[in-house]
């Protein structure tokens, strides 16, 4: 499963809100075209997911976003790595891990 499938549906799967099938089919996504992505294969090839390491937690707090407020139920860290270039030799790369971080916003909890 290509990278982007696999984050999505881990991202819809820790969803911490009950749900049920909608009475009629939602819209498929479109994907903006000012972001202009290169294909899956060659976001496989430039990032590596490591889901089996995400971390969640139940969270009852505020993330402050653009200057506003927003109250978080669950937040979800998921790491990923990727390699940059060497500062010593740009032909090099070098491994680095960093992380995603996903707060679902409250307003469908029970």
């Amino acid at each position: 499963m290509p990278n982007a499938e696999a984050l999505g549906l881990f991202i819809l799967v820790s969803n911490p809100y009950p749900t049920k099938d909608a009475p009629t089919a939602f819209p498929a996504p479109t994907v903006p075209p000012v972001l202009n992505p290169p294909s899956s294969a060659t976001l496989d090839k430039r990032f590596g997911l490591k889901l089996d390491e995400a971390e969640s937690q139940e969270y009852a707090g505020k993330w402050d976003f653009k200057g506003t407020p927003h109250y978080v139920a669950k937040a979800v860290r998921i790491p990923y790595v990727y390699y940059r270039p060497s500062e010593e030799d740009p032909n090099v790369g070098v491994l680095v891990t960093d992380y995603l971080l996903i707060g679902f916003e409250g307003g469908g909890a029970m």
